[in-house]
């Protein structure tokens, strides 16, 4: 498995090549610019770490076969995705503190977005309509 940040992955492994993957993004060996080996194996899951909050990850799963120094990468049918992370502080425990426009005169404004920030409790609804609890 191939990640990239931000990105699509835009680089395939090279046939005869070993490369090392590591969990933690951005450890395991490069493939081009900014492709990093994530996991190599035969598991059906794996867990990566050491991601920026708030941001795309982009992946690209390869099969391959023979042994260490003549692995032949099938990069024709390649299986691609992405994901987001998490906001930072995106729990209620540790909130990151606002600051309120005190006089009331509106002029104040605090930028951000719960766009993919934890549940904390359930959705309210109100007079029909739902609304996200994020």
């Amino acid at each position: 498995m191939v990640a990239r940040q931000g990105g699509a992955v835009d680089a395939d492994p090279v046939n005869s090549t070993t490369y090392t993957a590591n969990a933690a993004f951005g450890s395991g060996d490069e493939i081009g610019t900014g492709n990093y080996v994530v996991y190599k194996g035969t598991g059906t899951s794996a867990t990566i770490t050491a991601l920026t909050a708030n941001t795309t990850y982009h992946y690209a799963l390869y099969e391959f076969d023979g042994m260490a120094g003549s692995e032949c990468y099938r990069t024709s049918d390649k299986l691609t995705g992405s994901a987001s992370t998490a906001p930072v502080n995106d729990d209620c425990t540790g909130a990151t503190v606002l600051t309120v426009d005190t006089d009331l005169t509106c002029d104040a404004a605090t930028s951000g977005s719960s766009i993919n920030a934890t549940e904390s409790i359930s959705a309210i609804t109100c007079a029909g309509f739902a609304g996200d609890a994020d």
